[in-house]
């Protein structure tokens, strides 16, 4: 059962798609959020996805970045209070984000995060799920394991 509306006029404003001959970039349009992920960016992601995973042979790459200083705090701050008030709600916007992130993995093209600024949680998530991560030296992220200099590396 779906709690939440799944097109939305908004799902443009949110994310820029943008498409230059071989590449797609996915720029999160959300900084006053922190461009935290809600339910019209998720909505965004899947609709290109379908076009991705349909056209996959006329495109070799996928950029996903966030405006500048902030790439993603992962879900939205006031979708994550909605899913703490209700089971039933966080079950579905964590599967539905987990469906997009095994989506955007399993591309049969390359996808690159383009990182600058803060990346915490699922906007970690959503870098980790791209082949690989492009991050400028003012990234800063929660994964302690990640250190200078960051050249990018493939997804294991």
């Amino acid at each position: 059962m779906t709690h939440f509306k799944t097109h939305s006029p908004k799902s443009a404003d949110v994310m820029h798609v943008t498409r230059n001959d071989r590449v797609v970039t996915w720029e999160l349009n959300r900084p006053e959020q922190d461009n935290g992920l809600d339910i019209d960016t998720l909505q965004a992601m899947e609709s290109s996805l379908t076009e991705l995973e349909r056209d996959a042979k006329q495109r070799v790459c996928l950029l996903v970045l966030g405006k500048p200083m902030m790439f993603s705090t992962g879900l939205d701050g006031e979708l994550v209070k909605t899913c703490f008030g209700d089971a039933a709600i966080f079950r579905e916007i964590a599967d539905r984000l987990n469906a997009v992130l095994d989506r955007l993995e399993a591309l049969p093209l390359i996808s690159i995060a383009c990182i600058e600024g803060v990346c915490r949680l699922g906007g970690l998530e959503l870098a980790l799920a791209c082949d690989m991560r492009n991050m400028s030296m003012e990234m800063r992220h929660a994964c302690k394991k990640i250190k200078p200099p960051f050249y990018g590396f493939p997804a294991y």
